[in-house]
C-alpha cells in the first residue's frame, strides 16, 4: 500500500484507539480521587486534627455494609462535643467535598459550637481514613451515612435528638441523596451544592484543561458503568424536592464549577413548601462563602435553623 494511503489510516486507527481508551483512566481517576494525605493537609489546611484548632475530640469509626456488594466499610470520623453546651442534644454531621475529608470539613465545627451544636466529621467512603474504592456522587454513598447516622444515634441517643447533615459540594449531593432515605433529621445545610454530578465534571474538566467534552462525556459512563451506579437519579435538584426536612442551600455566587446551575437549585427550592431557603453569596468562590462574611453566614444559618422542627424526630425504620 503506498505511504500516502498507509500513514492516514494509521494515523485514524490510532485516533479511534485514543478515542475508546483515554476516558478509561479518566473514569477511574474519577471514581477514585486522591486521598488527604497528612502532608497535604498541613501544606494546604495548616491542621491534622481538631486540636489544631483547639477542639477537644474522640476518634471513631463505624463498620457499616457496602450496599453495592455486601463486604465491610469502616467509616472514619472525628467527634467533637461541645464544651459550652456538653448536654446539648444537638449533632451537626459534617459531610466534606471531592478528595478532601474530615481535616477539611471541621472549618466549620467552630461556627456549629457557637450555635449549641456537637459535631461528627466524618470521610466518605474512598477518601481520608475511611476505606472502600469508588466515590459516586450519592449513589451508594447515601446508603453509607445512613447506616452512620443509625449507628450514632444508637450510640449517643440524647446528643443526637436533633440531627443536621452538614455537606460540602460533593458532601452536599450526598447529604441530600441521604435526606431523602430518611424522615428523621431536623434540617440540611448544602454550602456550593451542584445541580447534577456529569454538568459539575465537564465544568472542572473545563477548567483543568482536560480532554474535550465527549472525551469527558465517555469518562463518566464508564465511571457508572464500572461503579454500577446512575449519577441522574441522586442528582441535587432532582431530589430537593422530595427530602422531608427544611433545606438551606448556600450557593457560591462566584462559583466556576456550579455557577449555571444555580438556577437549578434555586427552582428547587422554590417547588418546597415549607421553611427552606436559597442564599447566593455574592462574589464567594467554590465552598468559600464562609470567608466572605463569618457574622452573616452565622446569622443565616442560626435564623434558618430557628424555623427547622424541634420535635423528637421520627424514628427511622
Amino acid at each position: 500500500m503506498p505511504p500516502f494511503i498507509t500513514l492516514p489510516i494509521i494515523l485514524l486507527a490510532v485516533a479511534v484507539l485514543l478515542y475508546f481508551l483515554i476516558p478509561l483512566p479518566m473514569a477511574r481517576k474519577l471514581l477514585r480521587p486522591p486521598r488527604m494525605s497528612d502532608g497535604k493537609a498541613i501544606y494546604l489546611l495548616k491542621r491534622l486534627s481538631p486540636a489544631d484548632l483547639d477542639m477537644p475530640y474522640e476518634p471513631l469509626s463505624f463498620p457499616i455494609r457496602d450496599q453495592q456488594t455486601g463486604s465491610p466499610l469502616t467509616i472514619a470520623s472525628w467527634w467533637i462535643p461541645n464544651p459550652n453546651a456538653p448536654n446539648s442534644p444537638r449533632t451537626a454531621l459534617l459531610i466534606h467535598g471531592y478528595a478532601d475529608a474530615k481535616v477539611g470539613s471541621i472549618a466549620w465545627a467552630p461556627l456549629f459550637h457557637t450555635l449549641g451544636y456537637h459535631v461528627l466529621a466524618i470521610d466518605l467512603r474512598a477518601h481520608g481514613d475511611s476505606t472502600g474504592l469508588n466515590v459516586t456522587a450519592g449513589f451508594w454513598d447515601r446508603h453509607d451515612l445512613s447506616q452512620v447516622i443509625d449507628q450514632l444515634r444508637h450510640q449517643r441517643p440524647h446528643q443526637t435528638q436533633e440531627l443536621i447533615l452538614f455537606g460540602i459540594s460533593l458532601g452536599a449531593a450526598v447529604a441530600i441523596a441521604t435526606a431523602e432515605l430518611r424522615d428523621d433529621l431536623t434540617a440540611v445545610i448544602v454550602e456550593s451544592p451542584f445541580a447534577d454530578y456529569p454538568t459539575a465534571i465537564l465544568s472542572h474538566a473545563n477548567l483543568m484543561g482536560m480532554p474535550g467534552p465527549s472525551f469527558v462525556r465517555r469518562a463518566i459512563s464508564h465511571a457508572q458503568r464500572l461503579s454500577q451506579s446512575d449519577f441522574q437519579s441522586v442528582t441535587p435538584a432532582r431530589l430537593i424536592p422530595l427530602i422531608h426536612c427544611p433545606i438551606l442551600v448556600i450557593s457560591a455566587g462566584n462559583d466556576p464549577l456550579v455557577g449555571t446551575s444555580l438556577p437549578e437549585l434555586q427552582s428547587a427550592i422554590n417547588q418546597r413548601h415549607d421553611h427552606s431557603q436559597f442564599w447566593q453569596v455574592d462574589g464567594a468562590y467554590h465552598v468559600e462563602s464562609l470567608l466572605s462574611n463569618r457574622e452573616e453566614y452565622l446569622h443565616r444559618i442560626q435564623c434558618f435553623l430557628s424555623t427547622a422542627p424541634s420535635s423528637p424526630p421520627t424514628p427511622h425504620p
